[in-house]
């Protein structure tokens, strides 16, 4: 089972640092270590861009890929088909399945070239552009 924890990617939610202290008082009573650390990569997660929380399984189907991403399994058909998202085969089976440290490399640069177009289109406006 895989979830994904999205954040703005036009900034952090005011509320953020507000959940992130939470998050730090319950560490606190957690005595799992592996509870422990998964509530600390969530918390830096607040604390950045972002964080993506997996189970033990590490590889998803398309379809699953496009629920984490919040697109549909047609869009990560041609971002496989356009080799921007590796796939794999299981052995003996036409099944494909993706990593999803794949996945959170791809978001990780899609949201950085948005980012940059964004920042491209401020500088052309405050230099006068029209719109």
């Amino acid at each position: 089972m895989t979830a994904s924890v999205r954040f703005a990617s036009v900034g952090p939610s005011e509320y953020l640092p507000h959940d992130a202290a939470l998050l730090r008082d319950v560490v606190e009573q957690l005595r799992d270590p592996a509870a422990r650390d998964a509530v600390l990569t969530l918390v830096a997660g607040f604390e950045s861009e972002g964080a993506v929380v997996t189970g033990v399984k590490d590889l998803v189907t398309p379809r699953e890929a496009g629920e984490l991403l919040g697109v549909s399994r047609q869009y990560i058909d041609k971002l496989i088909a356009g080799k921007k998202i590796p796939v794999f085969r299981k052995p003996a089976s036409k099944h494909r399945v993706i990593r999803v440290r794949d996945l959170v490399a791809f978001e990780a640069a899609r949201q950085e070239g948005s980012a940059r177009i964004g920042d491209a289109v401020n500088e052309l406006l405050d230099a006068g552009a029209e719109y």
